[in-house]
């Protein structure tokens, strides 16, 4: 399978309402993908999304503060991540962090959609999941749709 370049608003169209969308950890969650996800909010119900450790506010939250058309789950809090929960709008997922493939690998039904921020592709056609590698691999494994939006100021990772 080849990937195949799409805008980012194409790739929000493939999200439908009840889905379970993953945006991954930390420096791995996008930003393009979740503006256009977010400027079709009042075409969206139920959309639960997963994330962990976000490092600016998402637009999907900003763009639907009642929560109606999207639902924010959550691995591990960051400061944005907690101000959403005090505010009725993040939900926390506990778990040991170590063991978050083992769950997407073994107790978590396949995600509908996974959108994760990359390298763009290299030479040999691979994209790299830099510094948010963590549980990127297995999310992806098991996904029925993964879209990746290229950062050319994400850090490659070796290993990753």
């Amino acid at each position: 399978m080849g990937a195949t370049p799409i805008s980012a608003e194409a790739a929000a169209a493939l999200v439908k309402s009840g889905d379970w969308l993953d945006y991954g950890f930390g420096l791995g969650q996008p930003d393009l993908f979740d503006r256009a996800l977010a400027a079709r909010a009042s075409a969206l119900a139920r959309v639960k999304i997963r994330a962990a450790f976000s490092f600016r506010p998402r637009a999907v939250l900003e763009a639907d503060p009642t929560g109606e058309h999207f639902l924010w789950f959550n691995w591990h809090f960051s400061g944005y991540d907690r101000a959403q929960h005090d505010l009725g709008r993040c939900n926390y997922i506990p778990m040991n962090f170590g063991e978050a493939p083992d769950y997407y690998r073994r107790f978590i039904d396949p995600v509908d959609v996974v959108c994760i921020k990359t390298t763009p592709m290299d030479e040999h056609g691979y994209f790299n999941f830099g510094g948010a590698v963590s549980y990127h691999k297995a999310v992806v494994e098991r996904a029925k749709i993964v879209i990746v939006e290229t950062c050319t100021a994400m850090p490659y990772v070796y290993g990753a």
